[in-house]
Order: C-alpha cells, then structure tokens, then sequence
C-alpha cells in the first residue's frame, strides 16, 4: 500500500472560464463504494450512466469523473466524454465529444479529471459515457462507483456501457451503479463559456487528488 499522496497539476485549457455563476446540478463524490468498473472487463468502448440532473441550470459548464490505476505503473491516456439523450439505455448524441490529452496517471492511483468550457444545453435527463485513447505505458484504467448523489439522481443498480458496437446496461449490486460524476452548469442568461475542447498540455490537470487503495473490479 503507498503512502497518501496529494498532487496538484497545472490546468491548461481553451477559452474561457465558466460562470461565477455555475451552480453544481449533480454530485456523485459522497460515498466510495470501493467498485472500480474497467475497460478491459467488456472490453468496453465507453462506461457511463444514465442520470437526472437537480436544480434548474441546464447549460453545462464543466464535468468531473476519477478513475483508477489498477496496475502500480505510471501512464498517459485520452479521456473522452460524450453526452446522449435519455433511452434504453441511450438515445441522440447531445454536442461533444469533448477531450482531455496527455494525462498522466500514477500507478494504484485515483485520479480526477475535468472537462471543462462545455457550453453545452442538456434536458433534465442525460447519459453521460466516458472513453479512453492513445493509452501508453502498463495501465488498467477504470471508472471508479460511489453512491447517493446530491443534487441529482440516478439508478444505483445499472450503470450504461458502450460495448464496441452499442450501448447497453451493464447490471451492478444494488448500491454500486453510480459512478463519480460532478456537473455544474449555467441558466444561458447568466454567461456563456467560448465553446471548444478542452486539452492539457504535458499531463496537466484540474484538482488531482491521488492516493493508493484497494478496490474491488469489475
């Protein structure tokens, strides 16, 4: 087991920053169930989840996911984030795809990852999927499950997946469905973010939080 370890990266992004105004419309950071859900279990394409938003701001501001370094290597990856209409389980893509380049993340690590700028206009109900690209070095990366969001909700006993030729429902233990989400978001009156992508230059990072545990696969 490794020592704690906190690690604070510099944030490089395109555009401009979100709204003062930003208000948090889901938060799933609460409770760690401990349940990773890996790429290389499907393998899958894309991992995510169908949720519902709370408050009533509904332009997208940014979103925060944390995966998890199973193997104890250092590596870099691609993260990608895509939004859909509410279906079974998925409907029409909704904007994006949205990137973060050149991430760098430790081995037997959690780790945070922002998306930021965006701008996006999104219904009460949404799924989100995340994806991985251009992974080097001796990684096995996942999307790690917590529990009763605030504000928000979402089933805790499926989460959604994208299995290489389209999306399903992938079943969980009851409690162990959700995955670590934050979304803020604007009311579109209140100040719009310059639309883009996001990248980080060099590995850079918003917020990294990183320290060793055990953690149950999937």
């Amino acid at each position: 087991m490794k020592s704690p370890l906190l690690a604070t990266l510099a944030l490089a992004f395109i555009g401009a920053g979100a709204s003062p105004a930003a208000t948090i419309v889901y938060n799933n950071t609460a409770t760690d169930t401990l349940r990773t859900y890996f790429y290389n279990a499907g393998p899958f394409a894309g991992i995510g989840d169908s949720i519902t938003l709370g408050g009533t701001d509904r332009l997208l501001n940014s979103a925060t996911v944390q995966f998890y370094n199973n193997f104890d290597a250092i590596g870099t990856f691609t993260a990608t984030m895509n939004f859909y209409e509410a279906g079974s389980p998925a409907g029409a893509p909704i904007g994006g795809p949205y990137f973060v380049d050149n991430i760098a993340i430790p081995g037997a690590d959690l780790f945070n990852v922002t998306f930021t700028n965006l701008n996006l206009l999104v219904p009460d109900s949404l799924v989100f999927i995340v994806g991985i690209s251009n992974v080097t070095g001796n990684v096995d990366l996942g999307l790690n499950a917590y529990t009763s969001p605030t504000p928000g909700s979402s089933d805790d006993a499926a989460f959604v997946v994208n299995n290489g030729s389209g999306f399903v429902t992938g079943p969980a233990v009851k409690g162990e469905g959700n995955l670590y989400l934050t979304l803020d978001a604007n009311t579109p009156s209140t100040g719009v973010p310059e639309p883009g992508t996001v990248s980080l230059v060099g590995g850079a990072l918003i917020g990294v939080l990183a320290f060793a545990r055990k953690r149950n696969a999937s």
